[in-house]
Parts: structure tokens; sequence; C-alpha cells
């Protein structure tokens, strides 16, 4: 069963047009400007990555310690870098959510050891690039009924 509409990153994260111009959260530029500026904190409480996820397995993600991620909570928000990594978490999980229909079977699929990652979890393979890419493919072939 699909679902009715497909979840963005961005609105995973509570993040959407602010003006009530013509903007689209969509849009590159929109994306860019978003990014280089920094993801507020509450992005990542939204996201509910480290809730659902655990602090242990995400924050490697995001290349942060757990001190650092309580001077983000202070300062409200994150810098460009680790913006893009939470960013690019977030359109996996997008990603995955409208793949397996729902962001909790997406979650579980995260979190479960894979057979095509030789045992590992997908989460647990996105601190490379090369694993991202793996993860990536993956979510493709779920989404293209692909066997893997």
């Amino acid at each position: 069963m699909k679902q009715e509409h497909s979840i963005s990153p961005l609105e995973l994260m509570g993040i959407h047009g602010t003006t009530k111009s013509s903007t689209d959260e969509s849009e590159p530029q929109f994306l860019i400007k978003t990014l280089k500026k920094g993801l507020p904190y509450k992005a990542y409480i939204d996201l509910g990555a480290e809730r659902e996820l655990g602090t242990e397995s995400f924050l490697p993600i995001l290349g942060i310690s757990i001190a650092t991620l309580k001077r983000r909570a202070k300062e409200k928000t994150f810098n460009p870098a680790e913006s893009n990594k939470l960013y690019r978490f977030a359109s996996l999980l997008a990603e995955a959510s409208n793949a397996l229909s729902s962001k909790e079977k997406a979650i579980l699929w995260f979190k479960s050891p894979n057979r095509a990652l030789s045992g590992d979890t997908p989460i647990d393979r996105l601190v490379t690039e090369v694993g991202y890419q793996q993860v990536q493919d993956l979510i493709n072939r779920i989404k293209y009924g692909i066997y893997s």
C-alpha cells in the first residue's frame, strides 16, 4: 500500500518556506540557502532520529560528539557541514519512508541487519560516502522492486 503523498526531507525536519511568496522548499536555491545558514537544532529534534535510532548510532553520521551536540542545542543551530549531513540523512529517511510506505517501517529497516550489506545495518553504513551510496542503492532497489 502506497502513501497518499510523498514525504519530503524538510517535512521530516519540520522546515517549510517562511514567506508567503512562491518560495518552494524543494527548489535548490531554498535548500542551499537553508543549509548554508545552518539548520536549526529543532530540525534534529523534529526528525526524531536520535529518539528512534539512538544517539550512539546517529551522532557518527553527523560526525560530532555528544559534547558538540549539547553545544548545538545551546546555540540552537548546526553549522553548514553538519546541516548538510543532517539533510542527507533526512533525504534517505524520506526516500525509505516513501518506498516502505511509512516512517516507522523505514526506521525499522535502518536498524535491521541487511544481507546486502554483509549483515550490517543501513544506519551503520552511513558514516562513509561509500556506505551512504550503498544504502541509497538499496532504497532504490526497494522503490523499483529489484530483489537484493
